[in-house]
């Protein structure tokens, strides 16, 4: 049969092994999160690319029925004998240039406030990405505080049973 100090430092050495295997654990599981957060960051990111690439497309396409518009405008005011370069014709393809350049200016908007929120979002994830790396370091550390601690209090409880034998 085990004396009183074999079973503490038996506890102790479970306690240790509990600790540490809970330690790892946390820490993989942080380190997990990490990747997983980095990763949505660069996905996030090149949907904004996207956003972006799709928005000048968009203005592209838009500009060219634009001015094909503006062409068949000017072709049928032509074809009618109408002066192009004065008067209500004159005005009406302005306005028609005005509101494409409007609607231009909005399609870019459009896709850059896009582009920002998944910024935004790439930025949460990058964050999240940190605070995952900050905690696999934290659940390293702490591991090593609490075997340190159980094994110095473990010590203290077998010096005492010691001390006790000794002394009776």
């Amino acid at each position: 049969m085990c004396g009183p100090a074999a079973l503490a430092i038996a506890g102790a050495a479970m306690t240790i092994g509990g600790q540490i295997t809970e330690g790892v654990g946390a820490a993989r599981q942080a380190g997990y999160e990490s990747k997983v957060a980095k990763i949505n960051s660069g996905l996030e990111s090149e949907r904004a690319r996207d956003a972006i690439v799709r928005g000048e497309e968009q203005v592209r396409i838009f500009q060219n029925k634009a001015g094909q518009e503006r062409g068949a405008m000017r072709a049928a005011m032509a074809a009618n004998g109408i002066d192009l370069d004065y008067g209500s014709a004159s005005d009406v393809l302005g306005d028609q240039a005005q509101n494409a350049a409007e609607d231009a200016a909005a399609l870019t908007h459009n896709s850059e406030r896009e582009a920002m929120g998944f910024r935004q979002s790439a930025a949460n994830w990058a964050g999240e990405a940190a605070a995952a790396k900050a905690r696999k370091r934290g659940a390293i550390v702490g591991t090593v505080f609490k075997v340190g601690a159980t094994a110095l209090s473990s010590a203290s409880q077998v010096g005492k049973i010691n001390a006790a034998k000794k002394a009776g």
